[in-house]
């Protein structure tokens, strides 16, 4: 019935909320159940997202592969349901997953972080833009690629007028003041 997506939906929400808090490993089992109560009611709606969210939150304790596994079907219902809206966050955790796990491939993440902005730009989804942008920065730091870092970050910085209260462009501000 109807209520039981919605409860599904929110534990998703509540488990992703807790993941961004540091606290993934307790959720887990919570976005396999809801993710698995909303494939079993045939909803498609935002499942690309929610498995995103999950494959990042798989990323942030090691479990690379089922990580994976999550991201290449968020990829998957992107294609199948056609529903583009998510599809820069599907490609930028695909990104995080390489950047954060132990066997990081800083390669393949900066290219997906690429694809990711590639996509924000052809959506107009600035934030989305920023926030990919953001994480191949840091990458690029990482590689000791300073003035290709401020080079990416500067100018989709430099685009906002307002939200500087924002956490991603609070942290845009922190490290272009680092890369200058």
């Amino acid at each position: 019935n109807e209520l039981t997506l919605w409860r599904a939906n929110g534990q998703i929400l509540r488990s992703w909320a807790f993941s961004e808090m540091g606290r993934a490993s307790e959720v887990l089992s919570d976005f396999r159940e809801a993710l698995e109560q909303r494939q079993s009611m045939g909803s498609q709606l935002r499942s690309s997202l929610y498995l995103a969210a999950m494959a990042h939150a798989l990323a942030r304790t090691g479990k690379k592969g089922e990580a994976k596994r999550a991201i290449q079907q968020a990829l998957g219902q992107v294609e199948e349901t056609n529903e583009r809206t998510w599809e820069t966050v599907v490609h930028w955790v695909k990104g995080e997953i390489f950047a954060i796990t132990p066997e990081m491939d800083l390669g393949r993440a900066a290219a997906c972080y690429q694809e990711a902005i590639d996509i924000a730009r052809r959506q107009g989804a600035k934030s989305m833009e920023l926030r990919a942008t953001l994480s191949l920065a840091r990458l690029r730091l990482k590689e000791c690629r300073k003035n290709n870092a401020r080079e990416l970050l500067a100018p989709i910085y430099s685009w906002f007028t307002e939200g500087f209260d924002t956490a991603d462009l609070k942290e845009a501000k922190t490290l272009l003041g680092k890369l200058c």
